[in-house]
């Protein structure tokens, strides 16, 4: 009978490798090398679109109506019943935003209640940023712009925008709202 193994036992790990450790002598030591772009020249850029400030911007405004006392949150501001209903008008604004993004029709968005503006701007934010890093391929260089179902910061409904004019414009928009909310 084999005698049982002991959970501190040495065990023998495998030898180091190197990269390119298999590789002939000639053989480059960076594993890629650089591409040319095949794109002929005069063709607009299609740089991919970084929704990072967009997400960042999200979700402190998110975190701060989840922090928000519930007085202030309910609390009026102008244009709006409250500081949650601002946030609220802002979440389906980038939502309607996204889903014509994603070629889908504005649906509406639910109102979940003033205690979950904060989670709703968060989902909408991110989906906004979600739908822009996919798009941006398709958008950037003015081609295949959407046109605005809602208005969002200085666009207004109609504009027709490109997935960078449409990130600074949510940018923007949840600037506006945290400075109303503030």
């Amino acid at each position: 009978m084999p005698e049982p193994t002991s959970r501190n036992a040495p065990t023998t790990a495998p030898a180091p490798t190197t990269p390119h450790a298999s590789a002939p002598p000639h053989a480059p030591t960076t594993p890629h090398a650089p591409t040319t772009p095949t794109e002929p020249p005069g063709t607009p850029s299609a740089a991919p679109i970084e929704p990072a400030p967009l997400v960042a911007a999200v979700d402190r405004l998110a975190d701060r109506f989840r922090a928000m006392a519930q007085s202030r949150l309910l609390a009026g501001v102008p244009g709006h019943a409250s500081r949650a209903a601002a946030g609220l008008a802002l979440a389906r604004d980038l939502a309607a935003v996204a889903q014509v993004l994603e070629g889908d029709r504005p649906r509406a968005f639910p109102d979940a209640g003033a205690f979950a503006a904060g989670d709703q701007l968060a989902v909408a934010g991110h989906d906004l940023a979600a739908a822009l890093a996919a798009a941006g391929d398709r958008t950037a260089g003015g081609r295949a712009p959407v046109v605005l179902p809602v208005p969002l910061g200085a666009l207004a409904v109609g504009t027709r925008a490109d997935a960078p004019a449409l990130l600074a414009a949510a940018v923007s928009a949840v600037a506006a709202t945290a400075e109303l909310c503030a």
